[in-house]
């Protein structure tokens, strides 16, 4: 029996986030929410994040979402898959990780 397996979610700024990319990982703050919709912002921008079950938590939240881009009328969307509460994250130490994480994949080492 073959194994099923998902594609790595990338680690993006919102303002990163390609309409290429199969799943990615961003974090940010929710606002605008709605039933089925919220706006996910970060420092870089905001993107609609939008899903057919709703989501458990409220504008103001800090989450982590995975989720799939999608070209809409708009720009490009995502498609949630699922998010993490990131309420107690430290933003300085997440952004310097993240920034020293892609350029050691820029230079190779």
């Amino acid at each position: 029996m073959e194994k099923l397996t998902r594609a790595p979610a990338l680690e993006r700024f919102v303002s990163e986030i390609r309409p290429e990319d199969i799943r990615v990982r961003v974090v940010g703050t929710v606002s605008d929410k709605s039933e089925n919709s919220f706006e996910l912002g970060d420092e870089t921008g905001k993107i609609l994040v939008k899903s057919a079950s709703g989501f458990s938590f409220e504008n103001g939240n800090k989450v982590r979402v995975f989720g799939r881009p999608v070209v809409a009328e708009k720009g490009v969307e995502l498609e949630f898959e699922l998010a993490q509460d990131m309420n107690l994250l430290n933003e300085k130490l997440y952004k310097k990780t993240i920034t020293l994480n892609q350029n050691k994949d820029t230079d190779g080492n």
